[in-house]
Order: C-alpha cells, then structure tokens, then sequence
C-alpha cells in the first residue's frame, strides 16, 4: 500500500495520521507501529481509563477483570481506584481477605481526598479493625468526612465521641481543620 502525496489522511484506529509524501508499503507499516505505539503508551498513562473500566468490573462482580484494570490506575495513585482495592481487598472480592492491606489502602485513599475511604479509615482507626486502634485518629478521618458531607460518618462520630472528653473531641476537629485547609491548599495549582 503506497501513501499519498498531497496530505491525504489515513486513519490509525481511533487517530488520524497525516502524511504529505509518498512511502513504500514496508515504511507504512513502521510509521503505523509507531503511531499505534505511541497511542498505546498514552492510553496506560490515563489511569483514569482503567479506573472506569475497574468500576464496570468491580460492580458486574467481574473481580479478576477490576483487579487487573484497578491495579496501574492505584499505583499512579487514582483515589479511586485505590478505593475500589480497598474494598476489594476488606471484603475479600476476587482476592484473598485482608484487613490489614485494606486499612492500608484506605489509608492511602482518605489521604487522597476520597470520602468514603476517610469514612472507612476513620471507622477501622476508631475500633481497631485490621490495623491499631487508634480513637483521636479514627475520629478526626470521620470528622473529615463528615465535614464533606457523609452522613454515615457523621453519624458513626456522633456515636463514638460519646466516649471521649471534650478536649479529644475539640483536639480531633482542629486536626480535622487543619488537614482539610492543607489538602485544598495543595490541591491548589502551585500549591
């Protein structure tokens, strides 16, 4: 197959490759690997690609399939991916059960700004499930959520807080405060 002078477009699957001179079939078929090389290593950058693909996965119950589309969107740090593991991982969907990566995971997500993992954090901190108990520190990721508008963390703090003194409880929400004006500061482009 001979390209075409004049700049006549052909297209490579989902881009299109513009050439204004004429190539041999075999030079063709080398620019075309280079094109589609290029585009591939593009598309495992986005994690974001394979978050979406994960979540389809995870909620068909498909867990093999959202463990390897989960996987590299995690490890380049996608909040929600490392979720979406973490609940994987607590409950035992598609791997082995284990609380102590699950903590770990949500853990790393909360820190990330992921709600429902700084809810579950909060919650495994507080009681000790599959990491140390740690109760100022559970109750300030529950406050965090909370002050993000989850409800069933505000709810679970209202029922934990119970049990400490009002310096806990007054220390925990400066902490709270204080991680949620540094999280948006750095969010902040120069930040």
């Amino acid at each position: 197959m001979w390209l075409k002078e004049g700049g006549v477009e052909h297209p490579l699957s989902d881009i299109e490759l513009s050439v204004n001179c004429t190539y041999p079939t075999g030079v063709t078929k080398i620019i075309k690997f280079i094109a589609m090389t290029i585009v591939g290593s593009a598309l495992a950058i986005n994690a974001f690609a394979g978050t979406a693909a994960g979540k389809r996965a995870f909620e068909q119950q498909k867990f093999g399939v959202a463990l390897k589309e989960l996987g590299p969107a995690a490890e380049k740090g996608d909040r929600d991916a490392i979720f979406l593991l973490a609940q994987m991982y607590g409950s035992g969907f598609g791997v082995t059960k284990n609380m102590n990566k699950a903590v770990k995971l949500y853990g790393k997500a909360a820190g990330l700004g992921h709600v429902d993992a700084q809810k579950e954090y909060g919650s495994a901190l507080a009681l000790g499930d599959g990491i140390e108990k740690n109760a100022e520190e559970g109750l300030k990721w529950l406050m965090i959520a909370s002050q993000e508008g989850h409800t069933g963390a505000l709810a679970f703090a209202k029922r934990f807080a119970k049990y400490f003194p009002r310096t806990a409880i007054s220390t925990a929400r400066r902490k709270a405060y204080k991680w949620r004006q540094d999280f948006k500061k750095n969010s902040q482009p120069g930040g």
